[in-house]
């Protein structure tokens, strides 16, 4: 079955509401998850349920995309929204660490599952000559419901009933994105991917010496890169910021506030430079440069200034939502929805980051004071320059 040009376009309009529905399922929860896991396992042992939500996200999604080649990439994603409503009521019903936490896992998992999914599913149903434009309205939707969480959490976290109605609120969402799965999805057909396995795919890339592997290969680094950034920031600045800055959480709702809005804003637009004017090469090469210098600032700062925090933090994401739109402009440019396994290895730099980013940073924290470590994290972010330089540019 090959789908028309009209059929892709309505497939990707659904494909747009789905990713805007799953990220206010997973933004209204993600500033208090921590919180919450923290009251059944004990502060010093939250880092560990991280970790182990990403050990096993990376096996699991290692298995997926065979399954995916199986039986179809709506057939995975219905059943992975279904387990992740199930783990959401499980959250819900019951109050011992013995249940919580295995429905904590199960609840991170689908959520980065679903998210690698729709991702595949997207692309299948892309056109390589609006590659940016597909992807910055997609990063769009999804980021204006993430723009909306801090507050948003913050006040059903105040209500009566507390995590519970953020998670009751979490699992609505996900019910029209199970809607629009079922009944406005097609199946893509099964031999339209390409699977020979993730560690192949892996293999072929770390040894690849020319052509579009190596700048798959480069682009999948910077994937890394970029989420070590947001791991180590979104675990460790709130923590610096409270404890350390001093700054309440009503303040901190409305820096955070202000710290996203750049992706709401710049997303599309740049997407769409990309494909009109100058390729990605060169966007990508400025945003790591302003990410970079905007995190080196942060350790100079001495004050509470609502205003002075929320410019700094606004444009390390300037510089974040540059990053993220080029690398996954370039990335689809270069592979196509039969190219599963490079999709896969691209999303597990999520996972894989946020297993060494807390390695990282505890180590870091032992021997140093805590502001230095966006010190080292700006560093850090500047060594992906040569990288991005090195790129083949799409014009």
């Amino acid at each position: 079955m090959v789908l028309s040009a009209e059929e892709k376009h309505g497939l990707r309009v659904a494909s747009y509401f789905a990713g805007f529905f799953l990220s206010i399922g997973t933004a209204v929860a993600a500033y208090v998850n921590s919180s919450f896991i923290e009251q059944f396992v004990g502060e010093e042992s939250v880092g560990l349920i991280y970790i182990i939500i990403a050990i096993l996200s990376i096996l699991i999604s290692f298995n997926t995309d065979a399954l995916v080649k199986k039986i179809g990439n709506r057939k995975v994603l219905i059943v992975l929204t279904v387990a992740n409503l199930l783990s959401i009521i499980g959250l819900i019903l019951y109050h011992n660490a013995a249940m919580v936490v295995p429905f904590f896992i199960a609840y991170s998992i689908c959520n980065f599952l679903i998210m690698v999914n729709l991702d595949l599913y997207l692309e299948e149903i892309s056109d390589d000559r609006i590659t940016g434009k597909i992807r910055g309205l997609f990063l769009t939707l999804n980021n204006l419901a993430w723009l909306c969480s801090p507050l948003l959490a913050g006040f059903l976290a105040s209500q009566q009933e507390g995590y519970n109605t953020v998670y009751f609120a979490s699992g609505l969402a996900f019910v029209p994105l199970l809607y629009i799965i079922l009944f406005q999805f097609k199946n893509i057909p099964r031999e339209a991917f390409e699977h020979t396995g993730m560690y192949a795919a892996l293999r072929k890339l770390w040894q690849a010496k020319e052509g579009k592997e190596v700048n798959i290969r480069h682009v999948i680094k910077l994937d890394l890169l970029l989420n070590f950034f947001y791991a180590t920031m979104i675990v460790y600045m709130p923590i610096y910021l409270h404890l350390h800055v001093g700054l309440p959480w009503e303040k901190l709702g409305i820096i955070f506030t202000i710290m996203l809005v750049p992706f709401v804003l710049l997303d599309f637009l740049l997407g769409w430079i990309a494909d009109s004017w100058w390729g990605e090469k060169e966007l990508l090469v400025t945003g790591i440069i302003i990410t970079a210098f905007a995190t080196l600032m942060v350790p100079l700062l001495n004050s509470q200034s609502i205003i002075l925090w929320g410019t700094i933090l606004f444009l390390t994401r300037v510089g974040a939502a540059t990053i993220e739109v080029m690398k996954e402009s370039y990335l689809f440019k270069q592979i196509d929805g039969k190219n599963i396994d490079e999709v896969f290895l691209s999303r597990n730099t999520y996972s894989l980051a946020y297993i060494i980013a807390p390695m990282i940073a505890m180590v870091w924290l032992a021997l140093f004071p805590y502001q230095y470590l966006f010190g080292f994290l700006g560093i850090i972010m500047l060594l992906g320059l040569p990288t991005a330089i090195s790129l083949k540019d799409t014009r």
